[in-house]
């Protein structure tokens, strides 16, 4: 009796298969010692436990090598013509955008020219000597109290905030001047900030108050964006306490609707021009996107950004 190949792979299978039984059994035994061989291929024998095999390298059937993928040749567009660059140029301040060559580039400057910043590169500062190094992968714009010995003096970071802020206010002192000033300046002055804000009863003369307003200030007019956000927040909070002050001295004189504090507006234009220096700068310390996002999330800065001059925004946000 003649029978078809039970092979899935019927339509491959030889005339000779279906000719005479012994033929197709010796056809079948061959299909089944090939799965067992490809079968063998793939697990391992341990203690009597079949292992499969997964992650080894193809071969090469010709040359017995492993293969390794091509490397993969990014693609860049110009940013003039947008055709894909055969010849790559980069800006080499930004080194964000791409040209196809010098016509495109050359074109592409008056527009460029607006938004083209050099990265910017997160410092490490020692609080004991002033030594700025640059450090990769860091969000932050600038990074006190490293593990890593100091190139310059040798010491390393202590690990506690309250040390490092000693440090720093020292450090500020022995050397009011040089590169590292204005980065020490706009760290002491946010924990100084931090610190007056923690405060139950909150006053214009605290000491916390007045070294954050100097640092920052200081900071600030040196180009450092973060600091000037911190400003920013310093007049804000400047104006709650203000109206709250204020809210007790009308009910307490019999006034059940007080209006606004008369310090208002001027706390309110202090905060919208410091943050609006700090969102629009883009010189070396300027804000990351991250930290602009943060600070244009905060739903006070939207409302003074945003509003016109004398308009209040009080929350607590």
């Amino acid at each position: 009796m003649i029978t078809s190949c039970p092979s899935l792979q019927a339509a491959a299978c030889p005339p000779r298969c279906k000719e005479q039984g012994s033929k197709f059994v010796r056809h079948q035994n061959a299909i089944d010692a090939a799965a067992q061989m490809e079968q063998q291929l793939s697990t391992v024998n341990i203690a009597g436990v079949e292992v499969p095999i997964s992650g080894l390298p193809e071969k090469d059937p010709v040359q017995g090598t492993s293969k390794k993928p091509p490397p993969k040749k990014e693609v860049l567009f110009c940013g003039y013509c947008e055709q894909a660059c055969r010849r790559v140029l980069r800006c080499s301040k930004c080194k964000s955008v791409a040209y196809c060559g010098t016509d495109c580039q050359r074109k592409a400057w008056p527009n460029h020219k607006k938004r083209c910043v050099p990265p910017r590169h997160t410092k490490s500062l020692c609080a004991c000597c002033g030594a700025l190094s640059e450090v990769a992968n860091c969000d932050a714009l600038v990074a006190v109290g490293s593990s890593t010995p100091c190139k310059v003096c040798g010491e390393t970071g202590t690990g506690d905030p309250v040390q490092e802020h000693v440090r720093l206010r020292d450090l500020i002192k022995r050397k009011p001047t040089g590169p590292h000033a204005s980065l020490a300046r706009a760290l002491v002055g946010k924990y100084a900030l931090d610190r007056y804000r923690e405060k139950p009863e909150r006053e214009d003369d605290d000491p916390e108050r007045l070294l954050a307003l100097e640092t920052l200030t200081l900071s600030a007019r040196a180009g450092v964006a973060a600091a000037a956000a911190a400003l920013g927040q310093l007049h804000y909070y400047d104006a709650l306490d203000a109206q709250e002050a204020f809210d007790v001295l009308c009910k307490a004189s019999g006034n059940p609707t007080p209006g606004v504090a008369p310090r208002i507006p001027d706390h309110l234009n202090l905060a919208r021009g410091w943050y609006k220096e700090a969102l629009e700068s883009r010189g070396e310390y300027r804000l990351s996107d991250a930290e602009r996002d943060r600070v244009l999330r905060l739903p006070h800065v939207q409302n003074i950004v945003g509003v016109g001059q004398g308009t209040v925004a009080v929350s607590n946000s």
